[in-house]
Formats: structure tokens, sequence, C-alpha cells
């Protein structure tokens, strides 16, 4: 019982980093713990060590540090109000002209999280130390100057937060910037997959039939596993299991879910189902193949009538061919191992004819009018060809060829133009016949 909460905790967790709230209230809870005790250790000598080392910093005038500390606040809250309304002008803006679905990777920026926190801390120390002040107080020093010169540094961090935030914002605008970061995260997420799969590439398989099957308690989508935790206690109780769904996709309750070795108790099904996370929202670092849903729908947005932006297309063929290439490399299903080596948890990914023929057929889709963008779609399917060395994965391609250039007949009129397309797709679908 315990165990399974902890780990609903550590999904709740992790979910908060998803939050645009999560830094801003984190800070502003330590910004109130440090003034607070900055205050408590103002009566024992802080004060005068200050003005024994800077004098010249010294505050001591009320009302003079008041008007200093009222002027501060008012520049944060103003400070804040614009930071936030850029920030959902960002995301409204984002929505609109590129794809609903990058919006979570943005509100989970840490940057402008924390810009945020900075200036909620600033509000709040300031807020304190204001109300510290005390006419009535008795005694040599009757202001807490050393909490009202933090307070004046910490506005000068807030004000260099601010600028970097303006820089920042403008740059994360601009549909280049925000496709590479997409890219990166992707990049990233599929390279350290492979290296762990070289890790493990020498585990196989036991030869335990996993008969027993177990369904979905709860609707949505798999966000995530506790992947260590669940290998921990599989190792423990001597289990196998195999996930019958890869992240990121629904799951309907009492649909198949997983796999296991033998019947499972009533606790340790629990356990096992505590540490499968479901959630609404995704981020590209957890689940690469959101990385490519967003690239894709990026660039089928850019070739709306709306948009009609056939560049901004051309740019996200160009990093989907990248990113497909690293994922040639990859197997379709992740093994956790024991310490002998055998299996203990099989992991299940969307595999690579699936995931190619969904982005390439919202291409076709809507682009199959465009011959630019349909000769850079078979140059890409060209391109994975020649990188792909399993057959699988050439028919595969090849097939994605076929369909490319079935949509590209029927739509283009122009003989000159299909003549050219059909000359950029006849290298892969000669070389596929005679392999």
């Amino acid at each position: 019982m315990i165990s399974t909460t902890i780990n609903r905790i550590i999904a709740f967790v992790r979910s908060l980093e998803s939050r645009i709230a999560f830094y801003p209230v984190t800070f502003g809870l330590a910004s109130f713990i440090i003034s607070v005790t900055i205050l408590a250790y103002e009566d024992n000598g802080l004060t005068s060590w200050i003005e024994d080392a800077v004098p010249q910093l010294i505050i001591r005038q009320e009302d003079t540090a008041r008007s200093v500390l009222n002027s501060l606040l008012g520049a944060m809250i103003s400070m804040l109000v614009f930071t936030f309304s850029m920030v959902m002008l960002l995301l409204s803006q984002a929505a609109n002209n590129y794809s609903p679905r990058v919006l979570p990777g943005l509100i989970s920026n840490k940057r402008h999280q924390v810009v945020l926190g900075i200036f909620v801390a600033s509000i709040v120390y300031c807020l304190l130390t204001i109300i510290s002040i005390d006419s009535n107080k008795e005694g040599k020093y009757l202001l807490p100057s050393f909490s009202i010169l933090l307070a004046i540094v910490i506005t000068i961090i807030a004000l260099g937060a601010f600028v970097y935030f303006i820089h920042s914002i403008s740059q994360e605008i601009q549909i280049t910037n925000m496709l590479a970061g997409i890219y990166n995260k992707t990049k990233i997420r599929l390279e350290y997959l492979i290296d762990e799969e070289q890790q493990s590439k020498e585990v196989e398989l036991t030869s335990t039939y996993l008969s027993h099957n177990q369904h979905a308690k709860s609707t949505g989508y798999i966000q995530s596993f506790t992947e260590g935790r669940l290998t921990d206690y599989l190792k423990e109780h001597k289990l196998v299991v195999s996930m019958c769904v890869y992240k990121g996709e629904y799951v309907h309750r009492d649909s198949l879910l997983f796999r296991s070795s033998r019947v499972l108790t009533e606790d340790e099904e629990k356990y096992i189902h505590s540490c499968i996370n479901y959630g609404r929202e995704e981020l590209v670092h957890r689940n690469y193949v959101l990385g490519f849903k967003e690239i894709t729908e990026v660039g089928v947005r850019a070739m709306s009538p709306g948009v009609n932006d056939p560049g901004t297309a051309i740019n996200t063929i160009n990093l989907i061919s990248n990113l497909f290439a690293i994922r040639l490399r990859k197997s379709d299903n992740s093994i956790l191992p024991d310490d002998a080596g055998n299996a203990l948890l099989i992991l299940q990914t969307i595999n690579f004819d699936d995931l190619l023929y969904y982005v390439v057929a919202c291409y076709r889709q809507y682009s199959k009018q465009d011959i630019v963008v349909m000769h850079k779609l078979t140059m890409m399917l060209n391109y994975l060809h020649t990188e792909a060395r399993n057959t699988e994965h050439q028919k595969s391609i090849t097939k994605n060829l076929d369909l490319v250039m079935d949509d590209a007949r029927r739509s283009i009129q122009n003989e000159y133009d299909l003549k050219r397309l059909e000359q950029a797709a006849a290298f892969t679908l000669t070389s596929s016949l005679h392999s």
C-alpha cells in the first residue's frame, strides 16, 4: 500500500513540470521562508554587521525605506503582468499559427517559468519587508536594513531576468527556433533510447510464455512508466511483464494493457498498475513520437489555405528526415533485463512502418497538389531508403513512396512536373525491385 502511494506521488511530481505555475509557486514559497529567516536574524546583529562593513548601503530613514520598497514592489508587479501577458500571447500565437500540440512544450519551458518565479519571489520578499518596518520599535536599529538591501539586490536580479525574458520570447516565437527546439528534444530522447538498447543488446527474451492478460483500470493516454521501481519490483517477485501499449497511446478501460508470466496477486496487480501513469498531455523529452507529431502538424498547418507557407513545410520535412534516419537504428521493443540478462520488462513502441505511414499520409493528404513539397517528400524517402539496413524498413519506405506517387499522379496535372517527380522516385523503386 505504501509503495503504491509512493508511485502515485512520483507520477504527480513528474506531472508538475508541465504546469506553468510550478516554478512561480516554488520560488514564492522559497522567498517567504528566506524573508522570514532573515527578519528573524535582524535583531541578532545582522544589520550592525552590515553597517560596520558597508555603512554607505544602510538606509536609516523610515520614509525613505518605505518609498524605496513601494517603488520596487510596484515595478515588480508591472513586470510580472507584462511577462505573463507575453507568455499568453506566445501560447495563443503558437496555437493559432502552428499547432495546439506544441503548447505543452511551451508551457513547460523552464526558462519562462523561472523568470515568472523570480518576479513572484521579489514581490513576496518586498511585501514582507514592508510589513516588518515598525515605527514603534525600540533600539538602535529601527529598520531591517539588511532586508531592504537584499530587496534592492533581488530587484536588480529581476531586471536582468526581465531583459533575458524579452530576448528569449522574441526568439521563441519564431517558427524556425520552435521547430529546432522540438527537433533537439526528440533527437536527444531517441539517442538516449538507442544507447540504452546498445547497452542491453545481449538481452534475450526468456522462454516464459506471457499468457496472463491484465486489463486497464483507467481511461486516458499512457504518459509514462515508472520503470526503475517497476523493474526492481519484478525482480524481487520473479515476474516478467510485457506491455501491450506504448507511450502516447489512448487506452480504454478494460482493454488489454499488459501480459504477465504468471497469475498476479491482488497486491502485485495494484503495484504494477500504479507504475503506469495516465495523463492528458505529453512532453517530447519523455515520448519521442510526440516530436514527430508536432513537427508534422506544423508542416501540415503551413500548407493550409489560410497560411500557405510551403517553405515551413519543407523545413519540417528536412527535420523529420533526420529524425527518421535516427529512428532506423532503434528496435520496436525495449527490453529491461535483470542481473542475469533475462528480460524483466518489455516495453512496446510504435513500429517504424506505422510511424512512417502516419507522417507521410498527413503530408500526402494536404500537399499532394504542391510539386515542391511532394518532391521534397520523395527525396526524404529516397534518403531513408539508402540509410535503411533492415529489409522490412526498406519495404515500408518503398510502399510509402508508391503511395506518394499514386497521389501525385491523381493530383498533379502538369506532365513536366509529374515527370520530374517520377525521376526522383525512380532510383528507390528500381533499387527495391533488384533487392
